[in-house]
């Protein structure tokens, strides 16, 4: 199974508060709600600020699906959804940076402007 770490994992309950990660390990796992979750496969996911990834009640579980590769599938859709949403936020941030620049750049340029216009000496006299 792919699996995107620090985002998203498929895992597959097996029985009550079981669970087979994606490295085919068996662990434990907890809910926030104390309820079992029901046989068949999961895409689990976890808030940005957790940095170990646990089975705990900090864990969002999605499922349950019937297959591991229908729960990849929905992980896969899940990831891009994600990362078009990231790419939109970066795009327009560094949008927003370029458009704070320029206005600098205008503000600049309008309070250096000589207020007066500026004489050319003999023959470039307008």
């Amino acid at each position: 199974m792919e699996m995107y770490y620090d985002i998203f994992e498929v895992v597959v309950v097996t029985h009550d508060s079981m669970l087979v990660d994606a490295e085919s390990y068996l662990r434990r796992y907890s809910t926030s709600d104390g309820k079992p979750l029901a046989n068949g496969s999961y895409v689990v996911n976890w808030p940005d600020h957790i940095r170990i990834r646990r089975f705990d009640e900090h864990a969002e579980f999605y499922g349950p699906f019937k297959t591991p590769q229908e729960a990849q599938a929905t992980l896969d859709w899940m990831y891009e959804v994600y990362r078009q949403f990231m790419l939109r936020f970066s795009v327009n941030d560094r949008y927003k940076k370029r458009a704070d620049c320029i206005n600098v750049s205008i503000e600049s340029y309008e309070r250096y402007q000589p207020s007066q216009s500026v004489g050319l000496p003999g023959p470039f006299a307008g």
